[in-house]
């Protein structure tokens, strides 16, 4: 009996440290582009639909809490160097083209790897004034920015008749 309380012993040890916590990852490996979005004048944004246009069955965002101004978490494409939402702010349809390209980077051995984006530039509809970009690098960290941070800011010019 007591030649085999050794051998279990080790293996129950074996076990016990094969299970250790570095296997477990920690890190977030999801991306997402942090954009705040604001009128350009007096104009309050009521309410705020986003749909992905490679998305055609449900929208990712729906807020219709009074003066809009939150931060919003939007995927980007995996798959190609654009990737396009469609935003329903106060009644009214506009599109938004974000260019961007993407590199897989390693988070760590127990996460694996994450996508890392480079934001190149904009393309958008009528009535968006402008896009600003304030942070052009988009990583799995992106989505813990501080609340007064933000990859890009899109400013409305909305008419009046939407008010």
């Amino acid at each position: 009996m007591k030649k085999y309380i050794l051998p279990l012993l080790v293996a129950f040890m074996a076990i016990v440290a094969s299970c250790s916590e570095a296997d477990r990852c920690y890190d977030s490996t999801d991306t997402y582009l942090i954009a705040r979005f604001i009128a350009s004048d007096s104009t309050t944004i009521d309410s705020l639909l986003i749909w992905g246009v490679a998305k055609n069955d449900t929208g990712w965002v729906r807020d219709t809490l009074p003066s809009v101004s939150r931060r919003y978490p939007l995927p980007l494409s995996l798959e190609n160097d654009s990737t396009a939402f469609v935003l329903f702010v106060n009644g009214g349809a506009d599109t938004l083209f974000i260019y961007h390209t993407m590199q897989m980077k390693m988070v760590s051995e127990a996460c694996g790897f994450a996508p890392y984006y480079e934001l190149k530039g904009f393309s958008y509809t009528s009535r968006i004034d402008s896009v600003n970009i304030s942070d052009p690098a988009v990583g799995p960290t992106s989505i813990e920015k501080p609340n007064n941070e933000q990859n890009i800011t899109v400013y409305f010019n909305l008419p009046a008749s939407t008010q």
